[in-house]
């Protein structure tokens, strides 16, 4: 029996893993990086011991061996599907918390993938060639995952950048350039089917889950099980063709395109999903307890049955209002939600990294109804609260308010593009606050007060409205006999203003001259990364829009396009450096 166990991660997952641990009894062996080593993970951990890279294999068996672990658990991303950290996991005499290595390398790479769900009988989509390429189709990369190495392409003319670019991502996150070209449907959904096996031969699924609410290619809402689903059980019978075709042990996610009543094999991770809780509540177990057992040879012996549904949305630290751009930085508060489940790692005070996912937290709600689960997650967003970073709380609170009249499909968000709109009552909220730093802890309507106060250039009468006063840690307004409460937070450059309607971040005036903002003529690093190409040279004519560099940071790629017409007066980095954020790097004439 494993009585230790080693988790090859880092954040949420992390200590989720860590939790079912302890409730099973089972010592709880943490790892971390230098940046890492005030992480929640760690100090809720028995035993922690610093790497210099989640990724560096004999340092995490040098962990296993020092801890005495007998066991690993690689969690999702990093060494999860990496076929050589899995052998040599069994080498060093270790429990697996995983599927066998010969079923991750015979699924890890997508063209033996669909070959093998040929022979199942699973429909799989055609692959192109360049001559016979019908457009628009999908670029993807061979090996790995995660929306890396994946270009969505209209125009035959446009597929030789869009190669080049999905080849270039797809080596640096996996170290494999090959690439397939697929027909892409459009109107189609994304559903996987979460199966689970034991070391007997023994394959069983716990239904499906919807994930078609995506950008780039990346998650942002699921949930289970799939709404009006017509194919549900031939899905459910697919994915369990494919499993034991690949003799599948522990707990796997077989993905689906679905296309009306068509549905077409897309890939298999062979690793517990970042969606697993809304199976979790839905079917009433814990899927981690399960990967343990059945890692330790035990057989499946579930009876389940699914009850009610749930919905998950992915907190991330990113700028919804400036094409979702990851943010980095000091976490100045954080609020989550009660009454629904909650997967995070942070706390006030935390740094979050460019040189990670920008995920932040995972809520997920569930209810007798999607409309009851639905409605919870929604007022629990109200009711969440994220300072220092910009996130996408709002915008995740406007796709649950359409979710109950609208079906989603993978290109959703590319053909509704969401639009913030402005919180009237955040500037005087942040001037309220103001004069409550001045004015004591506790206040209402307090006499003396001058009858009027500008703050970036909203006028506010006291005399009329609004009216202001503390209660409960929250500060409250009422404007015109309506009353709403707000959290305000004072940073060094910016004031940041948080009510149920709109999470605000309102620079003060002098922000502009200590930041050093970009100008028209400067274009700076928006994240700590690394330059992946340098697309111009000093004298070169611009146009506004033109591709300047690409940077990678926060395992995404960002485009730093021209802000204007011009030439090139300066180009201040160069391919393969890493840069500062806020760091100038090209200066137009």
């Amino acid at each position: 029996m494993i009585d230790r166990l080693l988790i090859a991660n880092r954040g949420e997952i992390a200590c989720r893993i860590a939790r079912t641990c302890r409730a099973l009894g089972i010592a709880v062996v943490a790892v971390f990086t230098e940046m890492d080593q005030n992480g929640l993970w760690v100090q809720e951990a028995d035993q922690a011991f610093r790497v210099e890279s989640y990724l560096d294999i004999e340092s995490l068996l040098a962990v296993a061996r020092q801890s005495q672990a007998g066991a690993v658990h690689p969690g999702f991303g990093f060494l999860a599907e990496n076929v050589e950290f899995a052998r040599a996991v069994l080498a060093a005499e270790l429990t697996w918390i995983g599927p066998r290595p010969e079923s991750m390398q015979l699924l890890a790479d997508k063209e033996s993938a669909k070959e093998l769900a040929r022979r199942a009988g699973v429909p799989v989509l055609p692959h192109f060639t360049l001559e016979n390429a019908e457009f628009p189709l999908m670029v993807k990369a061979v090996a790995g995952g995660g929306g890396k190495g994946m270009r969505r392409v209209e125009r035959r003319e446009d597929l030789p950048a869009a190669m080049q670019s999905a080849a270039s991502e797809a080596a640096r996150s996996f170290g494999d350039d090959r690439l397939i070209l697929e027909p892409l449907l459009l109107q189609a959904r994304h559903v996987e089917v979460q199966v689970l096996g034991d070391q007997h031969g023994t394959v069983m699924h716990l239904g499906e889950r919807d994930c078609s609410l995506q950008r780039r290619h990346q998650k942002v809402m699921e949930e289970c099980p799939a709404p009006d689903l017509p194919i549900r059980e031939q899905l459910h019978e697919a994915a369990l063709r494919l499993a034991r075709a690949a003799a599948y042990s522990n707990a796997g996610t077989v993905e689906f395109l679905v296309s009306g009543e068509r549905f077409y094999f897309l890939e298999m991770n062979t690793r517990l999903q970042v969606e697993h809780p809304v199976t979790e509540l839905v079917y009433g177990l814990d899927l981690v307890e399960w990967q343990l057992r059945v890692a330790q040879g035990e057989r499946l012996c579930l009876d389940v049955k699914p009850r009610g549904h749930a919905v998950e949305v992915r907190l991330y630290a990113e700028d919804p209002r400036n094409h979702h751009r990851p943010c980095a930085g000091p976490v100045l508060e954080w609020r989550p939600p009660t009454g629904i489940r909650v997967e995070s790692a942070l706390q006030a005070r935390d740094e979050i990294s460019s040189h990670y996912d920008p995920m932040v937290a995972k809520l997920i709600a569930g209810g007798a109804t999607r409309d009851e689960a639905l409605r919870r997650l929604r007022r629990a967003l109200d009711n969440t609260a994220l300072f220092g970073v910009e996130c996408n709380r709002d915008f995740l609170k406007y796709w649950l308010g359409r979710a109950h009249q609208q079906r989603f499909f993978i290109d959703t968000l590319d053909q509704h593009p969401w639009t913030a709109g402005t919180d009237e009552w955040a500037p005087w909220a942040a001037a309220a606050a103001q004069w409550l730093q001045w004015s004591g802890e506790n206040w209402r309507n307090m006499p003396g007060l001058p009858p009027r106060w500008v703050f970036q250039e909203v006028e506010i009468v006291w005399q009329n409205d609004p009216c202001g006063w503390l209660a409960d840690g929250r500060l409250w307004l009422e404007r015109s006999g309506e009353r709403r409460s707000f959290r305000v937070l004072w940073g060094e450059e910016e004031v940041w203003v948080a009510s149920a309607q709109q999470i605000s971040r309102l620079s003060l005036p002098a922000a502009t001259t200590r930041a050093g903002v970009a100008g028209a003529d400067e274009v700076h690093a928006p994240l700590t990364g690394s330059i992946v190409e340098v697309a111009v040279a000093p004298g070169q004519a611009v146009q506004t829009g033109d591709l300047l560099l690409r940077l990678e940071a926060m395992k995404m790629e960002h485009r730093l396009l021209s802000p204007r017409d011009g030439s090139i007066a300066e180009v201040l980095c160069e391919a393969g450096e890493v840069v500062q954020a806020k760091s100038l790097l090209v200066r137009l004439a």
